[in-house]
């Protein structure tokens, strides 16, 4: 617990680094074309993935979002077709919800290794960009634990995080195949690669032909996205 407890504290140190610093802000913001391009690819196949298998739950199911931060995967959500009154949030640093408050979601401030609801509440559960941002593997398997243990029978886990390192910032880390599936055992794993690397996207973002090209490209993919299915018995 010790670990537990240093990681979370580190979390919050970094994520409140990141919204003092004007450079980081602008660099992920998903009004820049780009990384608007990059975004809209996985809210959409999320969406797609699950409209085209009738035995996964609806875009009309309960989802929660660990780690939401200020709202912007909840909202992209609600505009690629899922109901947004079924979204929920969750997020360690309360003052980071008020985004997503404003969106008109229902948050609550919370560490993803100790949800604060019921088992078998959602039917989707999404982890975008959360298990490559923790270093304590602990910490790692709880916050799949809990996910499992909130997801209805054959509900999901959307998933979208880095599948290659980041040279240039040592407080994320690459999430392999194998690291998934063992923190998810007994899921089905539907995982596929994904995102144009997010400088080139942003260089790329005015070139809306050059990027489409580039994006269909898997060598210079950087993450994984798909859906991890629970067991529906």
């Amino acid at each position: 617990m010790d670990n537990w407890d240093a990681e979370l504290r580190r979390q919050r140190r970094l994520y409140d680094a990141y919204d003092r610093n004007q450079a980081v802000r602008k660099r992920w913001d998903s009004n820049q074309p780009g990384t608007r391009a990059n975004e809209h690819a996985v809210f959409q196949g999320w969406a797609a993935l699950l409209r085209d298998d009738p035995r996964l739950p609806g875009l009309d199911s309960r989802l929660l979002e660990i780690g939401c931060g200020p709202g912007t995967v909840l909202d992209g959500l609600g505009a690629a077709g899922f109901r947004r009154q079924a979204l929920t949030g969750l997020d360690l640093l309360p003052r980071r919800l008020r985004g997503a408050r404003q969106g008109g979601f229902l948050c609550v401030a919370g560490d993803g290794g100790r949800l604060p609801f019921r088992g078998q509440t959602f039917g989707l559960v999404v982890l975008s960009r959360v298990i490559s941002s923790i270093f304590d593997p602990a910490l790692a398997r709880h916050i799949a634990a809990e996910s499992c243990r909130v997801l209805c029978p054959g509900g999901a886990v959307l998933w979208y995080d880095l599948r290659v390192g980041v040279p240039y910032n040592r407080e994320v880390r690459a999430v392999r195949r194998a690291e998934i599936r063992a923190l998810f055992p007994g899921f089905e794993s539907r995982l596929y690669s994904t995102t144009l690397v997010p400088p080139l996207a942003r260089g790329l973002g005015a070139s809306p032909k050059i990027f489409a090209r580039l994006q269909r490209l898997p060598l210079l993919h950087t993450h994984w996205f798909g859906l991890l299915i629970k067991a529906s018995f």
